[in-house]
C-alpha cells in the first residue's frame, strides 16, 4: 500500500497478514511448505486479476 498517504498506510484495514508462524523454533522446509500454501493461493488470485468496486481516491468506483 505504498500508494496511500501516510496517515492511511499502516492502518488495520490496509495491510495483509501474511501469516504468523508459531515457534519456539523455526519451522522445516515441509513445514513451511504447508503455512505458504494459503498465501500463494492469494497470489494465484491476484495474478488472474481482481475486480475493485471502489479506490482510497473513488468511492463511488
Amino acid at each position: 500500500c505504498l500508494n496511500l498517504p501516510l496517515h492511511l498506510r499502516y492502518r488495520e484495514e490496509n495491510l495483509y497478514l501474511a501469516g504468523i508462524v508459531p515457534g519456539p523454533n523455526a519451522p522445516s522446509l515441509d513445514q513451511l511448505n504447508h503455512l505458504l500454501v494459503p498465501l500463494v493461493d492469494d497470489f494465484c488470485t491476484a495474478w488472474e486479476g481482481l475486480m475493485f468496486k471502489s479506490t482510497a481516491n473513488h468511492r463511488g468506483g
